[in-house]
């Protein structure tokens, strides 16, 4: 069997449509080629030949995928779409190569030197000015800053400080981080339907282990 280095798992899409709601780059353009089902043909035309590498258009919508995977959970075929986007992208960057300043940055980005430590530095504290939020749009440099506005801590980053052992953060922001008090769970062990009903006329037709729960709103266990 050949190997196709990952397009195999665009095999079993059959164009359902179940992955368009589920991804962000099609609900935000409304473009089929930017939905996971028009991202499959133009993998699977490059995959054979139809499309080349250099095609514009290919570059252009496959570079849009965010990557996600959130349209690999709704789809009823089990499309294993991150596969093949990922050897899609790999056959682009084989002919496309990799420009020097992209490099430089995905170094900077993904290293753990003294310039990715200047470089976080620099960018929340331009992300404390709120300058970003302002400039979301389309664009590469738009876009750069909607991404940097999205990193912004929910409340001011006091839940983290109270994590750490600071005076606990009491304002509505932070409120909406705490968990949610415990609720009772109740759990039946064997099947409750085998056992005879109860005598009670005022609970007909029940299970006798469920009369004790239904009277004191306990849960009760009985044994298989």
């Amino acid at each position: 069997m050949t190997d196709r280095g990952g397009f195999e798992g665009l095999d079993s899409c059959v164009h359902c449509g179940f992955c368009l709601q589920a991804c962000p780059t099609f609900l935000a353009t409304g473009d089929e080629s930017d939905s996971p089902r028009g991202r499959i043909e133009l993998m699977r035309a490059l995959e054979t030949g139809e499309l080349a590498p250099a095609d514009p258009g290919v570059a252009l919508h496959l570079d849009r995928c965010l990557g996600c995977r959130g349209c690999e959970p709704v789809c009823p075929s089990g499309v294993r779409y991150g596969r093949g986007l990922e050897a899609a992208r790999a056959l682009l960057t084989e002919h496309r190569g990799v420009p020097p300043l992209v490099r430089a940055a995905l170094g900077v980005l993904t290293g753990t030197g003294d310039g990715s430590r200047i470089l976080y530095a620099l960018t929340r504290l331009v992300r404390a000015t709120g300058i970003p939020r302002r400039l979301v749009g389309w664009g590469r440099i738009r876009f750069a800053m909607g991404m940097l506005a999205a990193t912004k801590p929910q409340g001011g980053g006091r839940r983290w400080r109270a994590v750490k052992g600071g005076a606990p953060a009491t304002d509505a922001s932070t409120a909406l981080h705490r968990p949610p008090p415990p609720s009772p769970a109740l759990l039946f062990r064997g099947c409750v339907m085998e056992h005879p009903p109860p005598t009670s006329p005022h609970l007909p037709n029940l299970p006798r282990p469920a009369v004790p729960w239904l009277r004191h709103g306990r849960p009760l266990l009985p044994r298989a």
